[in-house]
């Protein structure tokens, strides 16, 4: 209720009250209302339940202030307080107005006729229910100020409604609270305020408040002997204790001029020093006193200022590294001179990478090929992806290795052409997918293999390129196979390993094969970081075998316990796009009564290597 609004009339007299009620009625006004000509009521209402309160309807009977209705046919007034919250113990309504039946109430008699709780249950109550008059109630002023005094020292609870009467049993009624309100003789604690029945009828009484104020004055008697004793204890040691003040305070002074005033000092020096530096194009000494003051005035401002002007000045001696360094030093909060340092950067950068594309191109030229790597490196310091480098590189490749390994072979010295390629490493180039490399390499190992049993067989299914120790050259795998299907003597079949070692192409492992012939090799990721060669063979007139290689200590050796074996030869391939190749296994459908090696479905299933000594299979699926 705005109270500008609204002028009192009178206060409601309730000293009655309703024992099944579950609400209870605390105080109420009668209002007048200008705006709207009217009297209002306005009521002050405790939810004295158990429950939380939702809703509360009412009854107003309005009177006259002789206590006549004001209307024959319509005397009651009906308002219902809704979508509410009430907490038990918790109070509403004193900020809503209730419209009575016209401005000339000036008596009302109200009635709770129902109350809704939050959980859906209605207490209804009887309007014919007995007025409970409140009995006379003793006010608490009767103990005196000396006891009001002492129960306000010893009370420990906060409660909202204040001790006002004396706790009371009335015979056959009930009991009244501290705080005034009438209560059922079972309840045990008040339904309006929550205060213990037992704990306010034991202290709120003349003899207990007595007996509590003697003993704590006696108490007080016994700390001020206590502290009579330690004043003279104290006047005793005042002598020393002044000395020993005297010579703190002393301390305290050199302490603080020391740590204190003296630093002020130094920093306010080092500061105007700074300035004058900067003003005077010394900026490294500015920034040496500037970071030794950090959090003094402006000074971080003033080292951004420093850096981009140090920048500026190292920019034109075209000292591009070091000058984006200094440009990068400036923060976005530094609205004054970020965008101007972030433009710089990129301009530092062309210019540091147009630099050193003359001086590599200039050293390529020159044959000195180590010290263009250096420029190239520099480069890519600045840009990892940067098109000169990669231009550079090719470039050098072409200088150091074409036009020998092109000339070596045409005369058919493939290794010896393979070999002056893979000089080219040393100098940080990507050989690993070098065209020129691959294809001489190619051929060299193609020459490598024994065609005596392979009839018209592809030779190129007899070796493979990769670079399965990841050391940025090709290593080349060769199958030999050692005797024909048809011979009476088999001879193991084997794979032998070169590598690019000391200048030359060497063998560096063999290890024995088990299938009988090579369907395809391949150098591939195998897990994680780890290399292998994947190898497909075959085994008698239709069936399959899969093997997988590693290198470990220096040798080329069988990842797996044993070979992979199937009825039918099946692929190698990725087959989930993890840049994994995985084995498979074809066999013959159990389901399927046709199925042979040229109808019927198979059963097709695919692994990966588990990177220790077996396999994990990835699908199975079914192929006709």
């Amino acid at each position: 209720m705005v109270e500008n609004e609204y002028t009192n009339i009178r206060d409601i007299d309730l000293d009655y009250w309703f024992k099944e009620w579950p609400v209870e009625i605390i105080n109420g006004s009668l209002f007048y209302d200008a705006a709207c000509d009217n009297v209002v009521l306005q009521l002050k209402i405790c939810n004295i339940s158990n429950e939380n309160i939702s809703s509360v309807y009412i009854s107003v009977e309005c009177f006259d202030d002789a206590g006549g209705q004001m209307n024959e046919n319509d005397n009651t007034v009906k308002y219902f307080y809704q979508d509410l919250d009430v907490k038990p113990n918790n109070t509403f309504g004193d900020n809503i107005a209730v419209p009575l039946t016209n401005k000339n109430v000036r008596k009302v008699n109200i009635h709770v006729e129902k109350v809704v709780y939050k959980n859906g249950d209605i207490k209804e109550t009887n309007i014919d229910e007995k007025v409970n008059e409140i009995p006379k109630r003793t006010k608490i002023d009767v103990l005196g100020n000396v006891l009001i005094g002492e129960l306000d020292r010893i009370k420990l609870e906060e409660n909202p409604y204040s001790i006002e009467f004396i706790p009371k049993i009335i015979e056959e009624v009930g009991w009244i609270c501290c705080c005034g309100r009438l209560n059922n003789i079972s309840a045990l604690n008040c339904c309006r305020c929550g205060r213990d029945k037992v704990g306010q009828f034991n202290i709120i009484s003349k003899e207990y408040l007595e007996k509590s104020y003697n003993d704590y004055q006696i108490y007080q008697e016994k700390i001020k002997v206590e502290e009579a004793i330690k004043q003279k204890q104290k006047v005793k040691k005042i002598r020393i204790a002044k000395i020993t003040l005297v010579l703190i305070l002393l301390v305290f002074i050199i302490f603080i001029s020391i740590r204190y005033i003296k630093p002020a000092i130094i920093k306010k020096q080092q500061y105007g020093s700074a300035i004058k530096l900067l003003d005077n194009g010394k900026y490294n000494e500015a920034l040496l006193r500037l970071k030794q003051i950090p959090e003094y005035k402006d000074s971080k401002a003033l080292i951004e200022k420093a850096n981009y002007q140090l920048g500026m000045k190292l920019m034109d001696d075209k000292d591009y590294l070091t000058s984006i360094e200094k440009f990068k030093k400036v923060t976005k909060t530094n609205v004054e001179f970020y965008a101007s340092a972030q433009n710089n950067i990129e301009l530092c950068k062309k210019q540091f990478i147009k630099i050193n594309v003359t001086l590599a191109n200039k050293a390529i030229s020159g044959k000195e090929y180590e010290e263009a790597s250096k420029y190239i490196k520099e480069i890519i310091k600045i840009d990892s992806k940067s098109a000169d480098a990669k231009n550079l590189k090719s470039v050098m490749s072409n200088k150091i290795a074409y036009a020998t390994a092109t000339t070596l072979s045409a005369d058919h010295k493939y290794k010896e052409a393979a070999e002056i390629y893979a000089t080219c490493n040393k100098y940080d180039i990507d050989m690993v997918n070098n065209t020129e490399y691959i294809n001489v390499l190619g051929k060299y190992a193609e020459s490598l293999v024994d065609k005596t049993y392979i009839n018209q067989e592809d030779p190129s299914n007899y070796y493979t390129l990769g670079d399965i120790d990841n050391d940025g050259l090709l290593e080349v795998a060769v199958y030999e196979r050692n005797s024909s299907l048809s011979s009476e003597i088999y001879i193991p079949n084997s794979i032998k390993l070169l590598k690019y070692i000391n200048g030359k192409y060497s063998l560096m492992s063999r290890v024995q094969n088990d299938s009988e012939d090579c369907i395809k090799m391949s150098i591939s990721k195998a897990k994680g970081d780890i290399n292998g060669l994947f190898v497909s063979g075959a085994i008698g007139s239709h069936s399959g075998s899969q093997s997988l290689y590693i290198i470990k200590d220096g040798e080329l050796v069988s990842a797996l316990d044993k070979s992979i074996n199937s009825v039918y030869p099946s692929p190698i391939k990725e087959i989930d796009g993890g840049k994994i190749l995985e084995l498979s296994s074809l066999e013959r459908d159990p389901k399927d009564p046709s199925s042979s090696n040229k109808v019927g479905s198979k059963i097709l299933t695919w692994y990966k290597w588990d990177g220790e000594r077996g396999v994990i299979t990835a699908k199975v699926e079914q192929i006709h």
